[in-house]
Parts: C-alpha cells; sequence; structure tokens
C-alpha cells in the first residue's frame, strides 16, 4: 500500500471515530465565484467591520500553490427550539464544537505528515472558503440559508477542510445530490431581522449573532435580540431538512451569568466570539433578555440589583434600561 493508500485509510479511520457526519474529498481549484460574491457584499456595506472571513476574498479563494486536494469535514451538534423560560444560546455554542472540529482537524493534519503528505486545514477564518469545498466536494448543498446543508443532517453542522499537496480519497456519508431548497423560504421568514435576502445570500451586519457583539445598540437591536444572550439559529431550526433529528433544547439559566464574576463568564463561556474577551458584552446581552423576556422574578432583580450598583457607568446604564424595560412590561399587564 502506498503512502497516499496508507493515509486514506488512516484518516478515515480517524475522522469516523471523531464522530464526523460526513467528509469527502476532491480536486483544488480556485473559488472565483466565492470570492466575487464576497467583494460584492464588502462593496455593498453588508458585510461587518471585523469582517471576519471576509477580510481577503482573493487570498480566501486562492489555495497554496502547493494544494491539490482538500478533504472537506463536517461535525454536527444538536439543536431545537429552547425550552424552559431561560436565556436562548445557539446551539452551536453550547460546547465548544469548533474546537471538537479544530482538534479533529489538526489530528488528520498530522497523520498526513506522518505519511510524508504536506497538509494544513482551514476552520473558520478568511483563509481559505469553507463552504466552497463542501460545494464542490458534493459534502453537502449551500442553501438559502447561506449554511452548508448535509443529506440526512440539515444545516445543523459545523465545517472545515484539510489541505492536501497529494490526492487523498475520502468518502463518508451521502453524496450531496438535487439542491433541495426549491421555493422554501422557512429561513429567510425565520429570521428574527430580515438579514436573509431570499437569494443565497445574508447581510452579515443584520444577523442577530452578529448584534449581540455590537458595542451600542439600538432600540430595534435589542427587540430583535430577544431572550438571546448569543448567536441565533432561527434559520436552523426552521430548516426541513434533516428535521427528525430536532429536540427541545433546555434554555440557560440566568444566574450562570448575571451572577457570575467577569473570571467565571470567561472561564465558562470562552468558546464563545466576546469581543475583546470583556465579559461586559455578555453581561449587557443577558439583562437585554432578561428585558425581553419581561419577568421582574428573582433573577431579574438581583441582575438588575447587581449592575444598577457597577462602578462601570455603561453597566449601570444597560440595567437602568433593564429596569424601566421591566416595569414597562409590568405596568403593561396590569
Amino acid at each position: 500500500m502506498d503512502a497516499a493508500s496508507t493515509a486514506s485509510a488512516r484518516l478515515r479511520e480517524l475522522l469516523i471515530a471523531g464522530g464526523v457526519v460526513a467528509a469527502r474529498s476532491g480536486p483544488v481549484a480556485p473559488a472565483h465565484f466565492d470570492a466575487v460574491r464576497a467583494s460584492l457584499m464588502v462593496a455593498r456595506g453588508d458585510v461587518t467591520s471585523d469582517r471576519f472571513t471576509f477580510r481577503n476574498p482573493s487570498r480566501s479563494a486562492n489555495p497554496p500553490g502547493w494544494a491539490r486536494w482538500s478533504v472537506a469535514v463536517a461535525v454536527g451538534y444538536p439543536v431545537g427550539e429552547g425550552s424552559g423560560d431561560g436565556l436562548r444560546v445557539a446551539a452551536y455554542a453550547r460546547t465548544d464544537t469548533y474546537s471538537s472540529l479544530r482538534d479533529l482537524l489538526s489530528g488528520g493534519v498530522a497523520i498526513l505528515r506522518e505519511e510524508g503528505i504536506k497538509a494544513a486545514y482551514s476552520i473558520d477564518s478568511n483563509g481559505a472558503f469553507d463552504k466552497a469545498f463542501a460545494r464542490r466536494n458534493r459534502l453537502g448543498w449551500v442553501g438559502r440559508n447561506t449554511l452548508v446543508m448535509i443529506p440526512g443532517w440539515g444545516p445543523a453542522v459545523v465545517i472545515g477542510t484539510i489541505l492536501t499537496g497529494t490526492p487523498i480519497e475520502i468518502a463518508i456519508g451521502r453524496e450531496a445530490g438535487r439542491w433541495p431548497c426549491g421555493s422554501c423560504a422557512r429561513c429567510q421568514m425565520a429570521c428574527p431581522t430580515g438579514a436573509l435576502t431570499g437569494g443565497g445570500e445574508i447581510v452579515p451586519k443584520l444577523c442577530v449573532a452578529w448584534v449581540g457583539q455590537k458595542e451600542s445598540l439600538s432600540a430595534g437591536e435589542r427587540r430583535a435580540l430577544g431572550t438571546r444572550v448569543y448567536g441565533c439559529d432561527e434559520c436552523i431550526v426552521a430548516c426541513p431538512v434533516g428535521s427528525r433529528r430536532r429536540r427541545p433544547l433546555p434554555t440557560l439559566p440566568p444566574s450562570q451569568i448575571t451572577e457570575a464574576s467577569p473570571e467565571e463568564v470567561i472561564d465558562r463561556f470562552g468558546h464563545w466570539y466576546i469581543p475583546r474577551r470583556d465579559p461586559r458584552f455578555v453581561y449587557r446581552n443577558a439583562l437585554v433578555a432578561l428585558a425581553n423576556r419581561g419577568r421582574y422574578d428573582r433573577n431579574a432583580r438581583q441582575a438588575v440589583v447587581r449592575f444598577l450598583l457597577d462602578e462601570d457607568s455603561r453597566m449601570r446604564r444597560e440595567a437602568l434600561l433593564a429596569w424601566l424595560a421591566l416595569r414597562h412590561h409590568a405596568e403593561a399587564a396590569s
């Protein structure tokens, strides 16, 4: 057995043991279509100031010269409607899903290098368009929700890519066939801010997942957050592809945030993208979520009192806004 065959077998064994829901390989080619679309989004001002995967579309579209082959990999996670009266967290962020995938891809790269094959990986970065590899390798479809949807799983996955200098044959899971979206627009209708255009594109700066990371929020953005404290997966929950796997998921007890110290917040939720690792973003979102929930119960009272006495003027302001909103809810209900 040659090095490529040995590497393929070892990599497949690792991926299956790691619980991937799908992985497929194919040749590398520049992702010109993705680069043009990303550049147009930047030019229109649709993306956020951080840009993330839109930072350098030309570089993302052109893999390193040595890369001849790619292995697109998907890891699934449980998703469903939030149950209970706590705070809502996007399903992918309930555990450190991205780190699990990163460890798996890193292990795969190590195996390939042991067999003398040049390799590197990409995940959720501006280094490569992972969606392009997933689409070209027929790992899954890119739906109207702009997410990669895996046959039998739908969009409840995170994806990454291994680039190799030698062809590696990997086929785990069903090959994506006919595009499943058709005339369905459930994801677009479910989006709380209208961030999905309906044409398979998103206006990132409107997405609730980004809104919750902004320095300051407008009244409309506060309403759009609802009871979410981090992320949004309304378009995923609404998607009929893979819907049989959806289950109610418990919401987060508010006290896990509002009664935690700054160090505890970062330790407990450090796998979230928290701007500048500043826990005040998490506290702020929790206060907004409690205000939108509309009940001045023990959790809300303790949060308001704690942050009304905070040394930071911004947190005092957030607590006051939450208290005023809760008072308004109480008066409207009486």
